[in-house]
């Protein structure tokens, strides 16, 4: 009996060590020390199996620290052992764990039947509204490489913003005896500084912002005025001994403001939005200086933490206006950052590739939509605190996607450059047949660069890579047609090809007179230049309702611009002969085409005879009407 009773003592005992153990985990995920609880829970996971709640915790602990490829596993196990009797919330987690790793195939699945499940839910209907959309980003040019950065370690580095002639960004305290954040297990968070080099690479050492600033707890996700005098941070709710915690155990942020005194941090202040009961945090500054972008989980807004934005005018605040519904959701925003009118944002709650996205959105447009960065910005895991510097063409993203090396990785994103394609077809402008060899020129206007190509049987000529955003000339000519010519300007799509139609008008009849030629740097009307020119006007007499133009030349010799300017004094000095002879000015034409249509291969490099270069020197009579 004895024997019975010390047994049935122990199991008790047993049974009482073990249920501690999990109100122990439980207590720890209700304070999201997510590191610790999952610890615990798998210890329980080996003590007593795979129960449905168990399972739900250690994959809500991961989920919930963003460490998706342990969700993955966990969640999977989840779905595979009660997957008639789970909430189909876990579906969600499971399809976002899954995208997460690049298992696409298998998140669209439960995708879908979370869908099927929560039709009306606002996930579902983003997905199904905007999955097509999204789709389209995959097929679209790739705008950014980016670059796993010198900062990343196998911690957390993350929320970078310019400052100076660098980067300010969050990294773990650094020491042998910092204390741990419990939700992560990882050292307490400080600001840091690192210089950007000439070449857009960082420079090797790093170093705390400022001693001031930095505290036992957390500082982190920092915003500088444009004179660098001013900053705005998060920071830990909390004093010099320990983290002030709310009655739920959950110790909230703060956005604290100091400013630059001697070349020290210093005057360090809470701003008076701050509140004992909810987070504000992630400050980002208008470039004006004039606004402050933040965001909150507090009461009346739209989703679990929302963007925010309040006035500053010197030492006084406005109150804080919730950017709306467009912007915010039922889910996360985060991190914003302002490009002039251009709000850059982290949202899990707009549809995305993985969990959070980076998204964009004009402020001032009244109709402006949110949109997807696309990929590489974006991956199936956390994507945000994205920064970007127009004039370096440089900007960084913090991420933790797979491939990284720590829990966030702070990676380089690089311009990709802009280049199009100019696809010009010559034609016939009264038959609309395409004209076999056509000679088609592409003028960059800005650098001068010029290229030339000739039409094949289609008619077509191809110009690769050129610039984005710049204008140019395309002008055509062929034997028997009058040229033409366009200008053309780029847009900024990246590998867009451009259709561009030249349409050549055929000339009726070359005058058969010979071309009027002209000595070095000249213009005046030769003796011998006269005969022919003489021809023409008897033709132009007998024929009343003849048009001319008259086309002027330059030889290589002296400058492009130079030269267009001799060619117009020539065919000015050609059509002014004619018309002294009596024909009407309505009649006659021209233009001055400079070195543009040499007639050999003289150009500047070549070594030509003078008559070879006089060949160049001249003057063609085309007939526009009979």
């Amino acid at each position: 009996m004895k024997r019975i009773v010390l047994i049935i003592i122990v199991l008790i005992s047993v049974n009482s060590v073990a249920q501690d153990n999990l109100r122990a985990a439980k207590l720890h995920f209700k304070k999201m020390e997510y590191a610790k609880a999952a610890e615990q829970f798998e210890s329980q996971v080996t003590k007593n199996g795979e129960t449905q709640e168990l399972l739900q915790y250690i994959g809500d602990s991961y989920y919930n620290n963003s460490q998706f490829q342990n969700s993955e596993v966990w969640f999977g196990k989840l779905i595979t052992n009660f997957h008639s009797t789970v909430d189909s919330e876990y579906l969600y987690k499971y399809s976002q764990s899954l995208k997460a790793v690049n298992k696409l195939d298998e998140a669209k699945k439960y995708m879908k039947e979370f869908i099927d499940k929560n039709p009306n839910d606002f996930r579902s209907v983003k997905y199904l509204a905007d999955y097509n959309s999204l789709q389209e980003h995959l097929k679209t040019p790739i705008k950014y490489t980016l670059t796993n950065s010198s900062l990343s370690s196998n911690y957390s580095e993350f929320g970078t913003t310019f400052y100076n002639n660098g980067i300010v960004y969050t990294a773990p305290k650094k020491g042998i005896d910092v204390q741990l954040y419990q939700r992560n297990n990882q050292p307490f968070l400080d600001l840091y500084k690192v210089s950007i080099n000439d070449d857009n690479g960082l420079a090797k050492d790093s170093s705390p912002l400022s001693s001031n600033l930095n505290n036992k707890f957390h500082d982190g996700a920092a915003t500088f005025s444009k004179d660098g005098k001013t900053m705005f941070f998060t920071r830990n709710n909390s004093n010099k001994r320990k983290v002030i915690v709310d009655k739920e155990g959950i110790s909230n942020l703060k956005i604290f403001r100091a400013q630059l005194v001697n070349n020290e941090w210093t005057n360090i202040t809470e701003v008076p939005f701050n509140n004992e009961s909810y987070s504000v945090g992630q400050p980002a500054l208008s470039a004006d200086g004039k606004q402050l972008y933040f965001v909150s989980d507090m009461p009346g807004g739209f989703g679990l933490t929302d963007i925010y934005v309040v006035d500053i005018n010197g030492d006084s605040y406005g109150q804080p206006k919730n950017l709306g519904n467009t912007i915010n959701t039922p889910g996360k925003e985060m991190f914003p950052y302002l490009v002039d009118d251009e709000l850059f944002f982290s949202s899990d709650g707009h549809l995305g590739f993985g969990a959070l996205d980076v998204f964009s959105v004009n402020l001032k447009a009244a109709d402006s939509k949110v949109k997807n960065l696309g990929i590489p910005i974006n991956s199936g895991a956390d994507d945000f605190a994205f920064i970007y510097d127009t004039n370096r063409k440089l900007g960084f993203l913090s991420s933790n996607r797979i491939g990284g090396l720590g829990d966030d990785d702070i990676y380089l994103v690089n311009e990709v450059p802009c280049y199009q394609n100019i696809i010009v077809t010559v034609s016939d402008q009264e038959t609309d047949k395409v004209l076999t060899g056509a000679k088609v020129k592409l003028i960059n206007y800005t650098t001068g660069k010029e290229e030339v190509a000739t039409t094949g049987a289609d008619g077509v000529v191809k110009f690769e890579n050129t610039n984005c955003e710049m204008r140019y000339n395309i002008m055509s000519v062929k034997e028997n047609y009058k040229s033409n010519e366009r200008n053309f300007l780029t847009t900024k799509e990246l590998a867009k090809d451009n259709f561009v139609d030249v349409k050549l008008i055929p000339i009726e009849q070359i005058v058969t007179i010979e071309n009027i030629y002209f000595d070095f740097d000249k213009s005046n009307i030769r003796p011998d230049a006269q005969v022919g020119l003489n021809k023409l006007i008897d033709l132009m007499k007998a024929n009343p309702e003849m048009v001319v133009e008259i086309k002027s030349f330059a030889d290589s010799r002296g400058t492009v611009a130079y030269n267009e300017k001799l060619s117009e004094r020539r065919q000015k000095s050609t059509v002014a002969y004619v018309i002294s002879k009596g024909i009407d000015k309505s009649r006659i034409n021209g233009k001055g085409y400079g070195e543009s249509m040499l007639v050999n291969e003289c150009v500047d490099s070549a070594n030509c005879t003078e008559e070879e270069h006089q060949l160049n020197r001249r003057s063609e009579i085309v007939i526009l009407k009979k």
